[in-house]
């Protein structure tokens, strides 16, 4: 599974590092996304949750 960081997914989507983030905490929120890392770390990264059949 890809692991990335909110600058990554910035840059590549066009949107803000700051959106990029808000858009990341709702996917943490709803279990689409993990984020690894401490929370307030620059150097957090974040990963897909795979759903378990």
């Amino acid at each position: 599974m890809p692991i990335t960081t909110d600058e990554e997914l910035a840059t590549a989507s066009g949107l803000s590092p700051k959106t990029v983030r808000a858009h990341l905490n709702s996917m943490i929120e709803a279990g689409i996304v993990e984020g690894i890392g401490s929370l307030y770390s620059p150097k957090r990264r974040y990963r897909l949750i795979t759903p378990r059949n």
